[in-house]
């Protein structure tokens, strides 16, 4: 719970800032005033008129944040000595694991997918052989 709660507290304020701004901007955009002179109620207004443009910039946002949990999990796994996704990641990265740390999952992991033909599939195999026989030659 306190590894989450470290990782989250950073965050939060953040994007609890970027909601209020962009919220107040649509709100005081004219299509928002239109919609509360036709006598919408509230309700409606900040939903279906100001939520539907406040929510480009929170996306963005929270895209971006990914990338800074990521690293920061590391960090606080580190930290807590609490094996996880970051341990993995480190361990992936040191040992040059290209297919863990990419960011495209493989055909094997996603679900009812054709397996792939063809040049990829061929460079595949010459990667997993070369790094079976790296781990043959380590043992």
């Amino acid at each position: 719970m306190l590894p989450a709660a470290t990782l989250v507290l950073a965050i939060v304020p953040y994007i609890a800032r970027i909601a209020r701004g962009a919220l107040r901007e649509a709100l005081g955009m004219p299509y928002t005033q239109a919609a509360v002179l036709r006598g919408l109620s509230r309700r409606t207004v900040i939903w279906d008129h100001a939520m539907r443009n406040a929510g480009v910039p929170l996306v963005n946002a929270v895209a971006i944040n990914i990338v800074y949990l990521l690293s920061g999990v590391i960090v606080v796994e580190w930290v807590f000595a609490f094996p996880g996704i970051g341990q993995g990641l480190v361990q992936a990265t040191s040992t040059s694991d290209a297919f863990t740390t990419s960011s495209r999952p493989s055909s094997s992991t996603r679900r009812g997918a054709r397996p792939r033909h063809g040049v990829r599939s061929s460079a595949r195999q010459r990667v997993e052989s070369a790094l079976r026989s790296a781990r043959s030659s380590c043992s």
